[in-house]
């Protein structure tokens, strides 16, 4: 009897271990955070943007450009005036849809000058991707988060936003030459 009971006791531990998984536990991955900022998906370029502009409001001339996240996503948004008015367009940068549209009369005092000053020749501009790549290259590391094109003294400029970590910098760059003019770091 003893040897039945050892045999049977013997048969019920290798059934046991038998139903034991075969494979080892698997740890589960730990999420890595990631402090670089993805690239803005711009389908609509500068030149089209641009274009959008000039064809809804005739007469037009440019007088600034900026690019920048807003409500979750990319957006253009030209800026401009004509001898009597000035305009502002928002474009969706992926799909080129009008987002907002607004025009109004200029001050007595801004007919003529904002029109022959303030515009902007398109003929001659750095790229914004050379642009983008100088003001990296220039801070060092970060992703170029936004971008605003206008006038400054007299000069048309790129002011590119590169964020680092915590902080972003601001850097100037002449629009036709590539030339950097000034270097801010926000704290």
């Amino acid at each position: 009897m003893k040897k039945s009971l050892w045999f049977s006791l013997g048969i019920a531990v290798l059934l046991l271990a038998g139903c034991q998984p075969s494979t080892r536990p698997t740890k589960t991955p730990v999420a890595q955070s990631s402090t670089s900022v993805a690239k803005p998906t711009v389908k609509l370029t500068i030149d089209q943007a641009w274009q959008l502009f000039t064809q809804q409001f005739d007469g037009a001339v440019v007088t600034g450009m900026d690019i920048e996240a807003k409500h979750g996503s990319e957006q253009w948004e030209v800026k401009g005036v004509s001898k009597t008015r000035e305009y502002e367009l928002t474009l969706d940068a992926s799909s080129g849809k009008v987002l907002h549209s607004s025009d109004e009369a200029l001050d007595a005092d801004d007919r003529n000058s904002e029109y022959a000053n303030d515009a902007i020749n398109q003929d001659g501009l750095e790229k914004l991707t050379s642009i983008t790549k100088i003001a990296e290259n220039q801070v060092g590391s970060g992703t170029a988060t936004s971008w605003d094109l206008d006038q400054d003294d007299g000069r048309t400029v790129w002011e590119v936003e590169i964020n680092h970590g915590t902080h972003s910098t601001n850097v100037k760059i002449d629009a036709y030459s590539g030339e950097i003019l000034d270097m801010e770091q926000d704290d």
